[in-house]
């Protein structure tokens, strides 16, 4: 190495005079190997020598990995929305209010038997009261009588038909009764169901409509619809039909 040919001679200098300098009073103490080592070349005519390779610097660090996207914001429905009576629940209500529950038809005929249990309570009561007079003569007397009669007549009567137990007479009635009580929740259910679909489709038209008179056209839909669903369930579209005659108040100003 070229470095080590301008070192060599230093060194061996440095050793041979070493205990020279050691032994002499006064003198300043030897210069240290890496001293000598790191001292620039004077000696002359030898050429100064080339500095010595640098390290290598150490490896970078890793570059930090990307952060994970963000999840996607999902937007709720509007509460309006999310609130409005399902499907389900507006067959449910359109057909108790048109012929009651389904449960109440076979109550009313166990209520039916049942009630013969119980006995036919009768009573009566009865007031006589009866005043004859009689003047005359008998066998040449003469003859007073005067008769005066009361009376006082009651009784109660408790009666039981335990045949009626087994069947009573009202059960054919009933049967009719039920049947057409089912049918009417048959058809106010199949109505309802329709004015949900349709209503659905017409206010999905509404909110994806630009044209402000289709808008106010289709507003009025829904709300006509809504309140013939209203008054098919009995009042449980109450709420949406107040915000959307609101709403199509709005619209009407625009």
């Amino acid at each position: 190495m070229p470095g080590a040919s301008v070192l060599t001679p230093w060194l061996l200098a440095a050793v041979v005079a070493a205990p020279l300098l050691a032994v002499s009073p006064g003198a300043a103490p030897p210069p240290s190997v890496a001293a000598v080592a790191t001292a620039p070349a004077a000696h002359p005519g030898v050429a100064d020598a080339a500095p010595a390779p640098a390290l290598p610097a150490p490896p970078a660090a890793p570059p930090a990995l990307p952060a994970p996207p963000a999840p996607p914001v999902v937007i709720a429905p509007p509460a309006a929305v999310s609130t409005e009576p399902g499907l389900i629940e507006t067959q449910l209500a359109a057909a108790s209010a048109a012929g009651g529950l389904a449960e109440e038809d076979a109550s009313r005929t166990s209520r039916a038997r049942l009630a013969h249990w119980a006995p036919q309570l009768r009573g009566e009561s009865q007031l006589k009261d009866d005043e004859k007079s009689r003047d005359g003569v008998f066998r040449l007397a003469p003859l007073h009588e005067q008769d005066v009669g009361t009376g006082t007549v009651w009784s109660i009567v408790l009666a039981w038909d335990f045949s009626q137990v087994v069947y009573a007479r009202e059960e054919s009635q009933l049967a009719l009764a039920n049947a057409h009580l089912a049918r009417l929740r048959r058809e106010a259910a199949e109505k309802a169901s329709r004015l949900w679909l349709e209503r659905h489709r017409t206010r999905a038209r509404w909110i994806s409509e630009v044209s402000a008179p289709a808008r106010l056209e289709l507003c009025f839909a829904v709300l006509r619809l809504t309140a013939e669903l209203d008054a098919q369930t009995g009042g449980l579209f109450r709420d949406a039909l107040s915000r959307e005659e609101t709403a199509c108040a709005r619209e009407e100003k625009r």
